[in-house]
């Protein structure tokens, strides 16, 4: 009878089974166990594909966080953020078409600015025969005026710098026999104090090197070069560092003095940043600063590093600043955020979301908007400040708008890239405005409090050049000095002085000192 194969049945198998059963070597309890250990090893299988799926879904969403911070990261810049200019990638503008047919340099209506006629040093005439003539000493004279058979016809003056090396040699003398019952007066009480050594280097000498390390911010081994190519003079670096050393023990009167100012003030603008120390933890350049007074120090993140300088946690006034913790440990103090950093991050959020469907970053371009409105209206405001129905609208607009951005980004809208830690951070953003958002309009109310902390941010400036240039601070001891000259030399610049002149008095042994502190206002 011939074998007829089920429809409903695997043909293959059943032709195996055909074969077995021909063949009469039937073993069911082999094939039993065979299935067994298969379907075993099947679940097995099964099972570590489940744990590995689990493992790689965990890796895809910690790849998925740091995609979305270098992301992030790589739209950032001075707009959406606390970088600086100098770190925006450069793009160049396009060239604008031309719409005027005027010629380019001063027009009609500009006043210009020529520079003077100066009292010349030396006098070179030129004749028409070809003759020229040199005079070291010579009276003024104008165009027009004669001199015998000739008129001066044109006066042209070329100014020149010349560098030029004065040695002064002072020379004690002493009476072979002294007179007695007089006794001998000491070297140092009849000579200069700049003669202090067999051979030494005047003020002017030690201001220069100063200027170009300080304010210019040259490394301290390209300023002995500098110097040394310059002027003709040899000078190691160990030796400009000991005159930085002398200049900054020199600042302690000073340095009193402003830190009485600023806790006489009634606003402060403080800030910090990030300062590299060879062979130290990472410390940071805090800055305490009005419109008269700048305080640097040295210090760590924590509380005291803070008050390190003496302002933080003996001042009474309000305290402008970003949203460093530290600077709320002092309860006696009212505070302003700056709403700089504020519109920054929300401009972050705006850039983030940008062409996303249902527009999430919306309310952040309104809060924008409208905290540029509020800053306006407190500038027209009569006595700088907005009434209180003012105030009232402008505070519950912006707690609206923050609320709503906090249901915008209450929950990630999807496992699409970044989409998880730019809901994290927009969410953040809104929580904090809506949490501080009287510290973010202390403005409006005080008419000396300012709108943003720019005056600390741009106090703080020059240490971030010079470490670009000049690289890291050798020792905290450096670093402590530069911190002590750059609170001298920021404070006189606000006063008018020169830094030239600034670094001129301190080496020469008298520093200039800001005017005395007023008393307290608050």
């Amino acid at each position: 009878m011939p074998h007829v194969i089920s429809l409903d049945s695997d043909p293959l198998a059943d032709a195996e089974a055909d074969v077995i059963a021909r063949s009469g070597m039937i073993d069911w309890e082999s094939m039993y166990h065979r299935e067994v250990a298969k379907h075993v090893k099947t679940k097995l299988h099964l099972a570590d594909a489940r744990a590995r799926i689990t493992v790689l879904e965990t890796e895809l969403a910690d790849l998925k966080a740091v995609v979305a911070k270098l992301v992030g990261a790589a739209g950032r810049n001075s707009s959406n953020s606390s970088r600086p200019p100098s770190s925006d990638q450069y793009r160049p503008k396009r060239a604008m078409p031309k719409t005027t047919t005027n010629k380019p340099g001063g027009q009609p209506k500009h006043t210009g600015v020529t520079r003077p006629f100066a009292t010349p040093d030396v006098v070179v005439d030129h004749y028409e025969d070809g003759v020229h003539t040199e005079a070291v000493s010579v009276d003024a004279l104008e165009v027009g005026e004669t001199r015998g058979e000739w008129v001066l016809a044109e006066r042209r003056q070329v100014v020149d710098v010349t560098v030029q090396t004065q040695v002064t040699e002072h020379r004690l003398w002493r009476r072979a026999t002294p007179k007695p019952g007089i006794p001998r007066i000491l070297s140092s009480e009849l000579l200069p104090p700049e003669a202090s050594a067999p051979v030494a280097f005047h003020p002017h000498v030690r201001a220069m090197a100063l200027f170009m390390g300080q304010s210019v911010t040259v490394p301290d081994r390209w300023v002995a070069k500098t110097i040394s190519e310059l002027c003709g003079l040899e000078l190691a670096p160990a030796t400009y560092q000991s005159w930085r050393k002398a200049a900054s023990a020199q600042l302690t009167g000073v340095i009193d003095a402003i830190r009485a100012g600023l806790l006489c003030a009634p606003v402060l603008c403080m800030d910090e940043t990030q300062l590299r120390v060879d062979k130290v933890a990472t410390q940071q350049l805090h800055v305490a600063c009005n419109d008269e007074l700048s305080l640097f120090h040295i210090g760590d993140r924590t509380t005291e590093g803070c008050d390190a300088g003496g302002v933080l946690m003996n001042f009474t006034g309000t305290i402008v600043s970003d949203c460093y913790l530290s600077y709320w440990t002092n309860k006696a103090v009212k505070h302003q955020r700056c709403n700089a950093h504020l519109l920054r991050d929300l401009q972050a959020v705006v850039d983030d979301f940008a062409g996303q469907s249902g527009d999430p970053g919306a309310w952040a371009h309104e809060l924008q908007l409208l905290i540029l409105a509020t800053k306006a209206k407190r500038a027209a405001a009569k006595d700088g400040v907005l009434t209180p129905r003012q105030y009232a609208l402008a505070r519950n607009a912006m707690v609206r708008l923050a609320k709503r951005g906090l249901g915008a980004h209450s929950a990630p809208a999807s496992k699409e890239v970044r989409s998880y830690q730019i809901d994290t951070d927009a969410r953040a953003l809104a929580n904090r405005v809506t949490e501080h958002i009287d510290e973010y309009l202390t403005y409006t109310r005080d008419p000396q409090v300012p709108f943003t902390n720019n005056d600390a941010e741009g106090a703080i400036r020059h240490a971030k050049v010079k470490q670009r240039r000049s690289g890291i601070h050798r020792s905290i001891e450096a670093a402590k000095e530069y911190a002590r000259i750059r609170s001298y030399l920021e404070t006189g610049r606000k006063h008018g002085e020169d830094s030239a002149r600034l670094l001129e008095a301190l080496a020469g042994g008298h520093p200039w000192f800001p005017p005395e502190p007023t008393a307290p206002t608050r």
